[in-house]
């Protein structure tokens, strides 16, 4: 028998014994009292009439007796006979209409009454009555066996109540607490114990948890000391993978590769790491000198590289976000994503900058599925590998600057690079491995560590780091790396070591802490690189680097010199062949005159581009911030060309934006300059057609405006291998172009490397046959007084 119905059998004989009582207790004393009442009440009526009826006996007047007799005969309907009998023993007065509505089984139910008439003592007369008391007491009986009912029904809800309530605050508890043991005896602590009152269940339930607790204590105090265990060994192994995947991309760093390839093979390397199995999809891409963001490799992503670029480009990206401050951005916002098998997914995104010497040379974008978390190892491993891609992708981007200014020069970086490569590739096959406790002192070394500091296993055993101290570095270096790995945190630097012999070596450390369950290191694992090599080949490249850039710079200053030389005396030969225009010529002396004249014109414009590309390689050009109409440019450059083209039967057009505002401050004779070199050079490659000359507003704000220059033409248009190289100098689409049109390829790059000053960008859209489109795209600012006037408007 359970404890429910131990408990609910008892109510239900106390409520039985309760309606027993109230039945056959209580009710008869109540019907007692109310008998004795009505009693009571019937000898107050027989009072009174005896009062009202002495006087009229006293006076003999019995025609009014009567009558007064007959009105309480009428007014008491349970008065069932009246007689009135006067001294002499004389029926005065007698009537008996009524018989009892009640089957009398005793009787006391009819009561039969002597009251006597007296005046002065002196008895009159004598009233006789039967009464009907069953019938006035029949009423308060059906009122009180409905109100019997009433209060057994009453009882039931009040029995039904209590046994809820026992249920709820007694049973109820017993019965979870009771299931939390089941579950407890089988280890599940994570039960939920019902909640206790201030009470003996309460404290039953209180001394439970307690007990819960210490068992649960007690076994979680066993599996943080297994997890301990298990997570030094996980560490070690995951920091020794670590290791080898900086190596690999290290290796790719170092191998004569693109930059895209270079960062292709670097997310296959990433997303091959079982470990890092929570990021779902990812892409890389590169900060351009302008600021833009360029993706250049991408994993499980499904939009293309153009997509990939709006979006990074965007001024509320991730990306974007990273850029400016230069720090890790994670968005908790969920994006949802369409994966390649069509199901929409939900991601957490993040971005990474790769930092180096306090520039982004880019970003790598990793977007982790919805309810998985990134580990704080994972985090460090990823910071440590954009660490090792900064100074990869920044030497990638300084040899492509150098290949396009100097061939030789980049062969020599070329060497270099690949001695860095075998020098540093074999120096990097192993790591240096030390562990030590909370005070410092080593407790496991690898024979790596020991054959780079040239001390045995025993020497080093138990000694602190400080035997191996160059003096190199301040004290205050050492207190902020003690500080950070006491505090739980990882800590990344470069360490100059003095082996036993007095020589000195450079590491490149990563220490990461242990902690316990408290939260509080108790070991630290050092993973250390030999990067003396490389510390003095960076010093060589350095010193090579400046060597090219030397040369560079003398080159561009013997361009700008001798073309400066040469048309001092080209001038002075164009002037005396004007004055020989107005000499008298035969016709045939003429034509030798015109095609000199033509010549040293021509000659003086290549001089003139050879001028301005030396002053733009030397950075001798200083643009100017001037009010300018940027449209009236055009409108000139239309009307200086206007009889050229129509001697060719070309129709030049100009369209301007009309919401572009008329005035900017710019350098009007570089923006003068790029207009009609572009110009120039589409009625040169255009026989007959059109050439239209577009100026519309990109982005307008009250202080910039952002504008974009389109010239279209109808003529030869250019293939598409050739389009990149166009605005190289000297370089022309294909040799037949400088044999039939002329031109030395200078124009285009000069007008790129204006663009380029001017903070803008340029671009060509062409197919052979069908004419080509130049665009140009550049900021500008707005006068002060169109702020002014915003702000009032």
């Amino acid at each position: 028998m359970n404890l429910r119905i131990r408990i609910f059998i008892p109510l239900i004989l106390c409520g039985v014994a309760l309606f027993g009582f109230v039945t056959y207790g209580i009710i008869p004393h109540v019907v007692d009292h109310e008998r004795a009442e009505h009693v009571e009440h019937l000898y107050r009526q027989l009072s009174t009439l005896s009062t009202a009826l002495a006087s009229d006996i006293k006076n003999k007047n019995y025609s009014e007796t009567q009558v007064a007799l007959a009105e309480s005969y009428r007014n008491n309907p349970n008065w069932l006979a009246l007689q009135l009998q006067i001294a002499d023993g004389k029926t005065l007065y007698q009537i008996r209409e009524r018989e009892t509505n009640t089957v009398a089984t005793d009787k006391s139910e009819v009561l039969h009454y002597q009251y006597p008439v007296s005046v002065a003592g002196t008895t009159l007369a004598q009233i006789s009555l039967d009464y009907d008391l069953e019938s006035d007491l029949s009423v308060f009986r059906t009122n009180f066996q409905q109100f019997q009912w009433y209060a057994f029904i009453g009882g039931i809800v009040a029995l039904i109540g209590v046994a809820l309530v026992i249920e709820r605050y007694v049973l109820y508890p017993l019965n979870r607490l009771r299931k939390a043991a089941a579950h407890l005896a089988v280890g599940e602590f994570a039960v939920k114990l019902p909640a206790g009152k201030n009470d003996e269940v309460g404290d039953l339930i209180q001394s439970f948890g307690t007990m819960r607790g210490a068992i649960q204590q007690q076994q979680q105090s066993m599996r943080v000391e297994i997890a301990d265990r298990q997570l030094s060994e996980k560490q070690v192994q995951q920091t020794l993978e670590q290791q080898v995947v900086l190596g690999e991309i290290l290796h790719l760093s170092l191998e004569p590769m693109s930059m895209e390839q270079f960062l292709n093979s670097t997310l296959d390397i990433l997303f091959s790491l079982p470990w890092l199995g929570t990021i779902a999809r990812g892409y890389i891409c590169v900060a351009e000198a302008d600021g833009t963001l360029t993706p250049v490799a991408q994993r499980n992503w499904t939009e293309d590289k153009q997509d990939c670029a709006n979006k990074c480009y965007a001024p509320t990206s991730l990306c974007r976000e990273a850029l400016l401050n230069k720090q890790l951005v994670i968005r908790t916002s969920r994006e949802h994503a369409t994966q390649g098998d069509g199901n929409v997914a939900a991601y957490d995104e993040m971005a990474l900058p790769i930092v180096y010497n306090d520039g982004v040379v880019g970003i790598v974008n990793l977007s982790v599925e919805s309810g998985e978390e990134i580990q704080p190892q994972q985090l460090n491993f990823l910071h440590d590998v954009t660490a090792s891609l900064s100074g990869a992708m920044r030497r990638m981007l300084a040899e492509r600057a150098l290949r396009q200014s100097n061939i030789t020069l980049e062969q020599r970086v070329r060497e270099r690079t690949t001695e860095v490569h075998n020098q540093q590739f074999a120096l990097d096959q192993h790591s240096i491995v030390a562990i030590t406790d909370r005070a410092g002192r080593i407790s496991y070394l690898n024979d790596k560590f020991c054959e780079i500091s040239q001390y045995d296993r025993e020497e080093l055993f138990g000694q602190n780091h400080r035997l191996l101290n160059s003096g190199a570095h301040p004290k205050e270096f050492f207190i902020q790396l003690w500080d950070t790995i006491s505090h739980g945190k990882v800590w990344r630097g470069e360490i100059c070591n003095r082996k036993k012999d007095g020589s000195l070596y450079w590491v490149d450390s990563t220490i990461v802490p242990f902690l316990d369950a408290h939260g509080k290191p108790f070991q630290y694992i050092a993973i250390r690189t030999d990067i003396t090599t490389r510390k003095l080949q960076e010093q060589q490249l350095r010193r090579a680097r400046d060597e090219a850039l030397a040369a560079d710079h003398a080159k561009s200053e013997f361009l700008a010199v001798m073309s400066h030389e040469i048309r001092t005396p080209m001038n002075g030969m164009i002037g005396v062949l004007d004055l020989m225009h107005d000499w008298p010529l035969t016709a045939e002396q003429h034509e030798f005159v015109d095609a000199a004249t033509q010549g040293a014109h021509n000659l003086l414009k290549l001089l003139n581009n050879v001028l301005d590309y030396s002053k733009i390689e030397t950075q001798n050009i200083r643009l100017e911030q001037l009010e300018f109409i940027p449209a009236t440019t055009l409108q000139e450059v239309r009307d200086m060309y206007h009889v050229r083209a129509q001697a060719k039967d070309v129709v030049l057009q100009v369209e301007i934006d009309p919401q572009l505002p008329e005035e900017m401050i710019g350098d009007p004779l570089r923006w003068r300059q790029i207009v009609i070199n572009l110009v120039d050079n589409a009625i040169k490659f255009t026989e007959a057609g059109s050439i239209q000359l577009h100026l519309h507003a990109l982005r307008l704000t009250n202080t910039n405006a952002y504008v974009r220059l389109e010239i279209q033409d109808s003529g030869i248009g250019i293939p598409a291998d050739a389009q990149q190289k166009i605005f190289t100098a000297f370089t022309q689409a294909d040799s037949s172009t400088t044999r039939h049109y002329g031109g030395t390829g200078l124009g285009l790059s000069i007008v790129a490397k204006l663009v380029e000053l001017m903070g803008g960008k340029i671009g060509v859209i062409s197919q052979p046959g069908q004419g080509s489109t130049f665009w140009v795209e550049l900021p500008f600012d707005r006068p002060q007084d169109h702020l002014r006037l915003a702000v009032i408007n």
